[in-house]
C-alpha cells in the first residue's frame, strides 16, 4: 500500500488555496563520462502565490538546476571561470 503523504504547510494554513507551484518526486540526473549522476532525488516543492522558496546547499549541489527543472526551463548554461585580468 502506498504511504500516505502528510499535508504540506500550505494545505494546513490555507486549505482552500491552490498552490502556484506543486512539484512531486522531482529527480535530476546529469550525464557524465562515467555514467549518470543523480543530483536531486524525490524532491517536493509546493508554494502558494506570495510565498518565498529558498534552496540551500553546498557548492555545485543543483541549487540552480532544481528550480529550472521544476519550471521546465532549459538547463542553465555552463559557466567557465576565467582569471581576473587588468583592462
Amino acid at each position: 500500500m502506498a504511504k500516505k503523504q502528510k499535508p504540506s504547510k500550505l494545505d494546513r494554513d490555507r486549505p482552500n488555496t491552490l498552490p502556484l507551484l506543486d512539484v512531486r518526486d522531482l529527480t535530476l540526473e546529469f550525464a557524465t563520462r562515467r555514467g549518470p549522476v543523480t543530483a536531486v532525488k524525490h524532491a517536493h516543492l509546493t508554494r502558494a502565490n506570495g510565498d518565498t522558496l529558498g534552496i540551500l546547499g553546498d557548492s555545485r549541489s543543483a541549487k540552480t538546476a532544481t528550480p529550472h527543472a521544476a519550471l521546465r526551463l532549459p538547463p542553465h548554461p555552463r559557466r567557465t571561470h576565467q582569471p581576473a585580468r587588468d583592462l
